[in-house]
Formats: structure tokens, sequence, C-alpha cells
């Protein structure tokens, strides 16, 4: 038969070890083991029934001293802020030094004089334990007045035991055994089930920081990703990028017999650009030229940046007739752009190769070497012009 007795002890066990637990394995929280102290003292008032009747009342007493100890530093750690003052601390050392000093004189003193001394010691353990239970409860008021989380909600556990305490105790002796189980569940119950939340909003908290720091993760991948791929000046391919892009399309032109071509093209005297009007309208012309081929050309096209004022540009799937005719759009285009630099307006020519993926090519280094030689030849021929 499962006596109330025994059900208390087994709520006290489970929950102190539940509690201890919660302290080793979550980040040593404090809280937690102050809470698991009073439950284990709990437990053990329940089974102090048998043996020697002056040492039981000497565990008693020393449970009565600890045990408002450990509320106090539970609610503490709970609530730092409502502690964390010069009163609050000249208390609690005044109140480590006399659970210190009474529990030592409990532990030292003989029998004899421990029967005689009992009633005093009695009534000072109460009233010592009544200030401390009226220091906690001002605390607690204090950060519900705050709204601190869950402050009402230990309010509510401490005034069901010990407003069930002071009923129980009220009765006489010859009517009711001086147990409070009631007090004991409730407080358990609402104890439990405020760490309990805090520790599941303290999980979800740190779900949250783990999706916010993954998607910072993600973007700082994307950014890196952007700053091997683009080119930071002009926002074009980066040559690593382009290099990789020819690669895979020549290799998938070969597999699928569907040609491309590439066109190389550099700005023409662009060194005079630089040593007349500075790095920074070379810098410019740069950025201008390739957005205005993004937004001016017919088609969408891949441009990667070589190097200096050289370029190249990918078409796949595009044969040589069309490629001469796009080829030759740029041109034009990059001619057409206008500077103005301190009153002067200029103008910058490009010289361009073009080669296409059906020519005799073996491979695609093959391809860009074939396209570069075509390059040179425009510019050795006068600038300004397409070789193919």
């Amino acid at each position: 038969m499962i006596t109330m007795q025994g059900f208390l002890l087994g709520c006290f066990i489970v929950t102190a070890i539940y509690h201890t637990l919660l302290f080793i394995f979550y980040k040593r929280n404090y809280a937690a083991l102050y809470f698991a102290l009073i439950t284990y003292s709990s437990s053990l008032l329940t089974v102090i029934k048998e043996g020697e009747m002056l040492i039981r009342f000497k565990i008693i007493l020393l449970i009565f001293v600890v045990v408002p100890i450990f509320y106090i530093e539970f609610t503490r750690h709970m609530y730092p802020n409502e502690f964390d003052n010069r009163v609050s601390k000249i208390f609690s050392k005044l109140v480590y030094a006399y659970a210190g000093l009474f529990s030592l004189l409990i532990i030292i003193i003989p029998m004899d004089k421990f029967i005689a001394l009992m009633p005093i010691m009695q009534k000072v353990n109460f009233t010592i334990n009544m200030l401390l239970i009226v220091y906690m409860f001002a605390q607690l008021i204090r950060a519900s007045r705050a709204k601190r989380s869950d402050a009402r909600t230990l309010l509510v556990g401490y005034g069901i035991l010990f407003i069930t305490a002071m009923i129980i105790y009220a009765v006489p002796n010859s009517m009711i055994s001086k147990s409070n189980p009631i007090g004991a569940l409730g407080i358990l119950l609402l104890y439990s089930g405020t760490l309990a939340r805090r520790y599941a909003k303290a999980y979800h908290t740190c779900e949250m920081i783990v999706e916010e720091r993954t998607e910072e993760l993600k973007e700082k991948n994307l950014e890196l990703i952007r700053l091997i791929n683009e080119d930071v000046l002009t926002g074009a391919f980066s040559r690593r990028y382009i290099m990789d892009k020819l690669e895979k399309t020549f290799i998938e032109s070969r597999n699928s017999n569907v040609h491309f071509s590439l066109i190389s093209f550099d700005l023409d005297r662009f060194k005079q650009v630089n040593d007349q009007y500075g790095h920074p309208m070379g810098d410019r012309v740069l950025v201008e030229t390739i957005k205005v081929l993004r937004t001016e050309l017919d088609i969408k096209v891949d441009i990667g940046r070589m190097g200096g004022e050289e370029f190249i540009i990918l078409l796949p799937g595009v044969e040589k007739e069309n490629a001469i005719l796009i080829a030759e759009e740029i041109r034009s285009l990059v001619k057409s752009i206008n500077y103005e630099y301190m009153g002067n307006n200029f103008n910058i020519t490009c010289s361009l190769g073009l080669v296409s993926s059906d020519e005799e090519v073996k491979d695609y280094d093959e391809m860009l070497t074939k396209v570069d030689n075509l390059l040179y030849e425009a510019k050795e021929n006068g600038r300004d012009q397409l070789c193919y």
C-alpha cells in the first residue's frame, strides 16, 4: 500500500536526482544545486522516524538550520539582481555565520547540555528562520514588482508551503500528524515547473542563437564565395572563376556537340589614361566598361577579368557567325562611352580576338592561347578592331 509518507519520499528523491543532473549537465546552474539540496534534506526528514530520540532531534534541528539557507541561495541564484546590493551581501554573511556556528554547536554539544538547551535553541532557530522567511519574501516581492521571470510562481510556492505549515502546526497533536505533504508537494511542483520552464526557454534561446549564427555563417560564406568569384573593382568574374567556367563549358561542348565562342578584348592605350588622368580615372573606365556591356548587350554573357585592362567573354551556345556580331557590338559600345575629366572629354577603344570551339583546338588552354594571339594581332594591325 502506498502511504503519503512513501509517496512524498519518492517525489523528493526523484526531484533531488533531477535537479542534481541539471546542475551537473546544465552549465553548473547553482539554482538547481540548491533545490537538489533542499529536496535531499526533505527526503531525510521523511525517513527520520527511528533511532535514538536525541540524535534524531539533532538531525532535524540541523536540517531546519540549513534548509532556509538553501532556500535563500536558490532564490538568490534565480534572481541575482535583487540580492546584488550591500545590505543583501551583509545579511548573507551574517546568515552564513549564524548557520555555521549554530550547526557546530548542535554537533559538538554533549547530550545532557543539549537536552537542557534544546527549548532555547528551538526558539532561536524559529526566530532566525522567520527572519529569513521575511527576508526571502521581501526579495521575491521585489523581483515580482520588477517582473522577473517566474518570481510570482515562486511566491505562490513559498505561500503554499508556509501557510499550510501554519495551519497544520496550529492543530493539536492528538488530531493530526505533524507533516506538511500539501505544502511540500505544492512547492515541488511549482519549483520543478519553474526551473523546467527556465531550461526550456534557455534551450529555445540557444536554438535561436544557433539559427542566427548559422544564417550569419551562410551570409559570410556567400560573401566569401562572391569575393572569390568576382573581381572586386569591376564586378566582373574573377580570373579563377572564368577559367573554371571556360574549362567546364569546353568539356560540355565536347560531350553535347553544342559549340560556344570565346572573345578576348583589351582596352587600347589604357596606360595613357592612367598616366594622363590618374589611376582613379582608370578605375572608373574599367568599371563603366563592364557596366555598359552588362546593361546594353542583347544577350547575357559571362565576362571575366584576366588582369589589368584585359577581359574575356564566354558565349555558351553561340556559334562563330553570331559571335562576330556580338564582338562588333562590344567594340561599338566601348567606343561610344564618353568620359569627362576636368573639362576634357575623351573616349577609349578596344581590340578583340574571337575563336569558336568548332575550330581545330584540342583543349581549352589551346583555345585561350589562340584567342590571345588574335587579340595581339588586332593590336598590331592598328587597334580598335576584331580579329578571328
